[in-house]
């Protein structure tokens, strides 16, 4: 049964852990996240780029293959969640303006991809390389390269050629004039002129593929926030005793 948001509220973190995802109080509808979101799309539609991503709920950022949007995590829909978060992962992912900016822009990159099957011409292999190498589970990047833009923390775009293009995207997406400013020397900017290009010559052009509306796929969810903790600590390796420790020991 979903609780009340002013509920949440008043709850203890070891009550909000025992919750399951389909327990929360979550609406995209008006919420920050949508409000943000607004401003990327009318950037598509300033470039006269004819559609809008779909945007749905769910325990983590990501864009699955053959859907034409993104997921955004639960947290960012309530302050209290965010607050969990934090203390649960030590930071909340695309909780400042800033950073979800990027964020969205880089997940608009990956739909954008998607919606007009990019990854499928011969040239975006050339320029980005292959989309089907495997993802790696770490990668060594080069902070003084100037092959790849900057995007995303970490130098993300030397990660893999599909997050690459996505991060080259981002950069174009959010300034014409400041990204051939920026990059004026850098041999990423053949990278940003061929994202122009592509972008260019579908102005006005219905994508292959439409967005289909998701909305929130925890609605169902009977994991529990513990779980969902529990499984992504381990994933980052957050180690050490806390107060958090033993409410997930009592909620197991």
């Amino acid at each position: 049964m979903t609780i009340r948001t002013s509920r949440l509220d008043r709850m203890s973190d070891e009550d909000v852990l025992s919750l399951r995802f389909c327990d929360l109080p979550l609406r995209l509808k008006g919420s920050v996240v949508q409000q943000r979101a607004k401003i990327i799309f009318d950037e598509l539609e300033a470039r006269e780029i004819c559609f809008r991503p779909s945007i749905w709920i769910a325990e983590e950022w990501y864009n699955p293959d053959e859907v034409v949007g993104f997921a955004v995590p639960f947290y960012l829909l309530h302050p209290r969640l965010v607050r969990l978060e934090r203390k649960m992962m030590l930071e909340a992912e695309g909780v400042s303006l800033t950073e979800a900016m990027s964020i969205l822009r880089h997940e608009t990159g990956h739909a954008v991809d998607e919606a007009f099957q990019l990854r499928k011409m011969s040239k975006y292999r050339q320029v980005f390389g292959s989309p089907d190498r495997t993802y790696p589970t770490d990668y060594i990047a080069d902070p003084d390269s100037r092959d790849f833009v900057h995007h995303l923390n970490a130098w993300y775009a030397q990660s893999h050629p599909v997050e690459d293009f996505a991060e080259t995207f981002a950069v174009w997406l959010k300034s014409e004039r400041g990204w051939r400013r920026q990059y004026r020397d850098w041999p990423a900017l053949a990278k940003l002129k061929v994202v122009d290009e592509w972008m260019d010559e579908r102005r006005l052009v219905e994508p292959k593929i439409k967005p289909r509306n998701i909305a929130n796929e925890l609605a169902s969810s009977t994991r529990t926030l513990a779980e969902h903790y529990q499984e992504k600590r381990d994933f980052y390796a957050i180690d050490g005793e806390d107060e958090f420790d033993s409410a997930l020991q009592r909620i197991f």
